[in-house]
């Protein structure tokens, strides 16, 4: 085998149908052009692997497809799937909580190891729940356990599927993540992208895969069991205590995976209640902003957005630089005013081709957040808009200053605000651009002053230009759930609204056209990750206070996202299993 890093120029590319696979004669002669280039002399079509592709658009470069490819038969992987033999044993089986991506990969971890564990799901399998999903966009009526959050595949089954992470692990277990669900069902490029996604559509196909194979290996998933208590003794958990529409029910079991995601609020408060330490820890909050999609291939492709945008629609991250130091997340704010100074703001689950959606999960309350479908062919691209915030933060919001869970009372607190911005009417509040910095204008003239003059804000905020034109003839929103006008300005503490307001003209700067009056921005996205920490000992991630018990996952505090996710659910059935073996020091 050989493998061979190649560089293909778009303009070589242009007569192709823009999907950049062997099937393509264009493409595939291009291929064969710079693999002679490379020094590839004889190969075969079949023996040929494209192990990575992306595209070089770095300034003073040609823009560029680069590729490694391998050449050279491989041996067939190991069929994973096979009859599970038992390599571990335990008194009871292992139970995990919650079956979002932190709890499918715990449990086929432990399924596969021949432990059979008993999940337990609050909301309902996958088809039920996307019916429920479906008619709560309808109808504006919510399910409190079954909904964007709630449910067989959590959070991350209404999302983009995106499958980047940030989590430098040695062990290559970010990989076994990608390849587990190429396994069930999702498309081979999410290996070979450098921005894989899977899409909404196709992620709710591969979790029931998942699910089906870890009752196959004799595990039990249990849907519509909402948990109530952990008995235990001696600061150890012995079981589970929940709840089914027959009544309430409880398992005993020696390891308890508590994998509920960050929008389980009542569990949250009955650890606190029941003595699980708990700790706060930073979020980010803002809006969601969206252009349309084309705009943002413009932007990104230039000449060759015909060539990529079908297949490839371009994405971004952005963040702002701020001219002077500001106070950071929980640093000198302290309060619901403007705290001293901007903050950075960024750009945050950037959505393709996607839509807005109605993320709500407690009555009374709205949230958003960004989804795609596979083909990401969606009219709009939409991104959240986010300002880092902290403990300090959190204090006018809550009833103690030593509340672990003081965040949730602040992120509820925008929840209900927003509900009410539409008169509670359950429609997520939306604005667009030129009316919202208008607003803000006569909110805070004389902070946004005082900012001009310290050098510290954009004198030329562009909401303020006319529109730019073609891209945003009959522009609007493009959500999931009903929205409705609103002003918006005046949401949240100024601090976060002018530092939003900040960001977007510095990313207009750099993406002309990002700050257009006609972009349209949402209201609130309060759930980007969670403001609560369950504390566990990093070596067992056992918690610290209760033994057996085991935080993973988004909603715990230790990830972000499907893949940093699967690698957290992962490792916690790892340092179990590891508890099994006679030799490990930790077994107590």
């Amino acid at each position: 085998m050989a493998e061979y890093e190649i560089r293909i120029k778009f303009k070589e590319l242009a007569a192709s149908d823009g999907s950049f696979r062997l099937e393509d004669p264009v493409f595939f002669g291009a291929l064969k052009r710079a693999l002679r280039k490379a020094g590839a002399r004889q190969w075969k079509a079949g023996e040929l692997a494209v192990l990575k592709r992306s595209f070089d658009f770095r300034p003073g470069r040609e823009p560029a497809l680069e590729l490694r490819i391998r050449i050279g038969e491989v041996p067939e992987a190991a069929d994973k799937t096979s009859s599970c033999v038992p390599s571990y044993s335990s008194a009871e089986p292992p139970v995990v909580v919650g079956f979002g991506p932190a709890g499918i990969f715990c449990g086929l971890t432990l399924a596969r190891a021949g432990l059979r564990p008993v999940i337990l799901e609050r909301g309902d399998d996958i088809d039920r729940r996307t019916e429920k999903v479906k008619n709560f966009w309808d109808t504006g009526r919510l399910d409190p356990d079954t909904n964007v959050h709630f449910g067989e595949g959590g959070a991350g089954a209404y999302s983009d599927g995106k499958l980047t992470t940030l989590v430098k692990e040695k062990h290559r277990l970010g990989r076994e993540v990608l390849e587990t669900l190429v396994e069930f069902g999702a498309p081979g490029d999410i290996l070979i992208d450098p921005h894989p996604h899977i899409g909404t559509d196709l992620l709710k196909k591969v979790i029931k895969n998942i699910r089906n194979e870890i009752v196959r290996l004799g595990g039990t998933v249990i849907f519509g069991a909402k948990v109530t208590g952990f008995p235990g003794s001696g600061g150890r958990v012995s079981g589970v205590v929940y709840e089914t529409v027959d009544g309430r029910a409880s398992v005993n079991a020696e390891a308890v995976f508590l994998a509920i995601g960050h929008g389980a609020r009542d569990t949250f408060r009955m650890l606190r209640d029941n003595g699980v330490s708990l700790s706060l820890k930073p979020m980010a909050v803002g809006l969601r902003i969206e252009h349309p999609q084309a705009l943002i291939d413009r932007i990104q492709y230039g000449e060759y957005a015909p060539l990529l945008s079908k297949k490839f629609p371009a994405i971004y991250k952005l963040s702002s630089r701020l001219a002077k130091t500001a106070p950071g997340p929980g640093n000198g704010s302290r309060g619901s005013g403007f705290g001293g100074g901007l903050r950075s703001a960024f750009t945050f689950c950037m959505c393709p081709g996607g839509y807005v959606v109605n993320a709500s999960s407690e009555p009374g309350g709205l949230v958003t957040n960004g989804m795609s479908y596979s083909a990401r062919d969606g009219v709009n691209a939409n991104s959240a808009l986010l300002v880092g915030v902290g403990p300090d933060d959190y204090l006018p919001y809550c009833s103690g200053d030593n509340d672990p869970l003081a965040g949730l009372a602040f992120q509820q607190h925008f929840e209900r605000n927003a509900f009410e911005l539409t008169r509670s009417t359950g429609k997520l509040p939306m604005q667009r651009l030129k009316d919202f910095g208008e607003s803000v204008f006569k909110r805070y003239g004389r902070e946004i002053s005082e900012l001009k003059k310290s050098g510290d804000l954009s004198l030329e905020l562009p909401c303020r230009r006319e529109s730019s034109g073609r891209f945003y003839d009959n522009f609007t929103n493009q959500t999931c759930g009903a929205a409705a006008e609103a002003d918006i300005a005046g949401l949240y503490p100024p601090f976060i609204t002018l530092s939003i307001l900040n960001g977007i003209s510095e990313f207009d700067g750099r993406m002309t056209g990002f700050g257009d009056p006609d972009a349209i921005l949402t209201a609130p996205e309060t759930r980007s990750s969670s403001p609560v920490r369950i504390d566990r000992d990093p070596v067992s991630f056992q918690s610290v206070s209760m033994k057996g018990l085991y935080p993973v996952g988004e909603g715990a505090g230790y990830s972000g996202g499907i893949t940093s996710s699967g690698i957290d659910g992962i490792r916690a059935a790892g340092s179990y299993l590891s508890l099994l073996t006679d030799n490990d020091p930790h077994r107590s």
